[in-house]
């Protein structure tokens, strides 16, 4: 009787299909899939899959994204698009796609990529593990898709971000754009909040943290002026990491030099100013304490962070007491230096100023 009832259903739906709601119809061939009239009525239930995706296509026609001014464009966020609403964002005047679905999702994403540069639109695809976020190095290539998104703002376009869900890594995301663009933290979250309030309640303390990062890059917000770094290490390994990490946190435009032995890097301390020098202490050809000594008697007064994989937290503190900046242990976790000289950046700057002020 229950399954009779099923095949009345079915066909007055299909007799009045404007009454009926998308989750009405779907439940409905869910249920009719599952009834002994999956083979005989075949048409029947044909006419109710037809109808099912006749009414999403008209849902997501109707449908509407949430578009707020950033710079001189307008910003959207949300879940994965469907090709449909891949045109519905076209027909609304997007202009970029950000896509953060995984590698592992790399069909899925190229399909909406294939689908954006169809209709005119620019397709940006930046993979982000939805169980790792972006850690050290990684964080450079994040680093340098905001900056292209902020000038895309710049120029009037309008963007739309998305993942999966469009929760956990689309709010970290949108948030680290925001803060990269000089948003404070306040303003960020609320300006994802109303654009998309799931996203906003969902997002987790992880991904907040994540996203705030990226409002300490120095070359949108502290620095004026393009620093000078010496890295003196004669570990290869060491200066190659610090050459990439660096311009992260200082700056695209940060100047760097590198030597493994601490005579050259006295003769480049005599002939260039550096607004920071980083030293290891150990190495074969003036070690980092006999050069400490050796700028000091020379009144070199470059700044000097230690890091080393050797010394005791005694050692390192010995020589911030006898006028080093600070002092690190290796490995150097990014976090930590970031948050490092973001502390010390008055007092790099001070120097830089103070020094340029009488030359």
């Amino acid at each position: 009787m229950a399954e009779i009832n099923l095949i009345q259903q079915a066909q007055q739906i299909v007799k009045d299909p404007d009454n009926q709601s998308i989750r009405d119809i779907a439940q409905l061939l869910y249920q009719l899939n599952l009834s002994s009239f999956q083979e005989t009525e075949q048409e029947l239930i044909s006419d109710i899959k037809q109808l099912l995706k006749a009414k999403r296509r008209q849902d997501q026609a109707t449908r509407k994204f949430t578009w707020l001014p950033v710079k001189n464009g307008q910003l959207s966020i949300g879940g994965r698009p469907s090709l449909p609403l891949v045109e519905l964002l076209k027909a609304q005047n997007c202009h970029v796609i950000i896509t953060l679905l995984e590698q592992s999702k790399q069909r899925s994403a190229e399909e909406i990529g294939n689908k954006a540069i169809a209709l005119g639109m620019e397709w940006i695809w930046c993979p982000l593990s939805a169980s790792d976020l972006p850690r050290g190095e990684d964080l450079i290539k994040v680093q340098k898709i905001m900056g292209q998104l902020e000038e895309r703002l710049a120029d009037g376009q309008n963007l739309f971000i998305h993942c999966a869900a469009g929760i956990h890594r689309t709010g970290a995301f949108t948030h680290g754009l925001l803060r990269f663009m000089g948003y404070n933290t306040e303003k960020s979250k609320q300006t994802i909040s109303d654009l998309r309030a799931v996203t906003a309640r969902e997002a987790q303390e992880k991904h907040w943290h994540w996203g705030e990062q990226f409002g300490t890059t120095y070359n949108k917000v502290n620095v004026k002026k393009r620093l000078r770094i010496l890295l003196v290490d004669d570990e290869p390994y060491f200066r190659r990491t610090f050459r990439t990490v660096l311009p992260f946190i200082l700056g695209d435009d940060t100047i760097i030099d590198d030597t493994g032995d601490g005579e050259i890097a006295i003769s480049l301390m005599i002939k260039n100013r550096y607004d920071l020098v980083f030293s290891d202490i150990r190495r074969s050809r003036l070690q980092g304490i006999p050069m400490f000594e050796k700028m000091k008697e020379l009144n070199i007064q470059s700044p000097i962070i230690f890091i080393s994989g050797v010394a005791n937290s005694f050692t390192l503190n010995s020589l911030v007491e006898n006028g080093a900046l600070a002092g690190m242990s290796k490995p150097v976790n990014l976090t930590d230096l970031q948050n490092l000289l973001h502390s010390l950046m008055p007092q790099i700057l001070a120097k830089k100023l103070l020094y340029e002020k009488h030359h």
